[in-house]
């Protein structure tokens, strides 16, 4: 089993480049992005760890592309967009799977 971070108390925090989420039944997911995978994500845009911003960042799969939303703050950082049942649609997905994002 997983230990849970020392930071934010979440078995999800993991400091490998990559955050998953659990995608509820109604697909208007939010997340918290882990604090492991936090940095990493704003390293790759550029963004300042204490940034309070939101910017649009892209999700592709094939020809599939998919905008989403990135809103930080100091303490936290959050991601999602209103497509989340059109992604699932595309990775075959259902409510209750785990989906794993990687920051590569």
């Amino acid at each position: 089993m997983d230990a849970p971070c020392e930071t934010c108390g979440s078995v999800r925090c993991q400091r490998d480049k990559k955050f998953f989420i659990d995608l509820q039944n109604d697909f208007l997911t939010r997340t918290v992005i882990p604090c492991g995978a936090r940095r990493d994500l704003l390293e790759k845009f550029k963004v300042p760890v204490d940034a309070t911003i939101t910017f649009q960042c892209t999700l592709m799969k094939m020809l599939t592309v998919f905008n989403c939303l990135v809103t930080n703050d100091a303490n936290r950082t959050y991601f999602g967009f209103p497509g989340w049942k059109a992604l699932a649609n595309v990775y075959e997905m259902e409510a209750g799977e785990r989906a794993t994002f990687y920051l590569d």
